[in-house]
Order: structure tokens, then C-alpha cells, then sequence
């Protein structure tokens, strides 16, 4: 017996949240420097690592759920106006922290 079934796809930050500068900003780890995104629309996380060309991706997270995840993990953030711009991008879209 043949079974069918539908599944959705996965959710990933989208793309004109990756084409937009005010939403990706850099950051640094032990295994070298990241790109960070976050798309509140998807309640998406994600973490580009540059040197592996590789996605790290969370979903559904919250934006203060994300963070978190990033600093128990090692992920440093700038801070200052760099980190401002980035959150403000992100709370234009819903994304504010809660």
C-alpha cells in the first residue's frame, strides 16, 4: 500500500529580508565570522557561516528566543549603533523584542 502525503515546506528568512542590508548584520564566533538575520514574518532565525558557506536555521523562534540562543552558543553581537539599526530593521517588520 502506497501512501501520499502533503508536507510543507520549510520556512527560512525571506528573500527580500536577505536582499535588505538593514537586516543582516555581522557578528563573530569561534569558528569564525557570521552572518545574522532575522525575519519575524517566518519567526526565522538565522546564522550565515561565511568561511563553511553554510546555514544554521531556527524556526519558530521568537526574537528574544533567538538572541538567547546566539549568546548560549558563543555568537557575539556588536553593540552599539550597528546592533540598534539591526533590532529597529527588524522591529519595523513585528519583530520588536516582547
Amino acid at each position: 500500500m502506497e501512501r501520499r502525503m502533503t508536507i510543507p515546506a520549510p520556512l527560512a528568512p525571506r528573500p527580500e529580508i536577505l536582499q535588505d542590508g538593514r537586516h543582516v548584520i555581522a557578528a563573530e564566533h569561534a569558528s569564525g565570522r557570521v552572518l545574522v538575520v532575522y525575519d519575524p514574518v517566518h519567526h526565522c532565525g538565522g546564522v550565515y557561516h561565511i568561511a563553511h558557506e553554510l546555514w544554521r536555521i531556527q524556526v519558530p523562534v521568537s526574537l528574544g528566543e533567538f538572541l538567547e540562543g546566539l549568546r548560549a552558543n558563543g555568537f557575539t553581537l556588536p553593540d552599539g549603533e550597528d546592533l540598534q539599526r539591526w533590532l529597529d530593521a527588524v522591529a519595523e517588520l513585528g519583530g520588536g523584542l516582547h
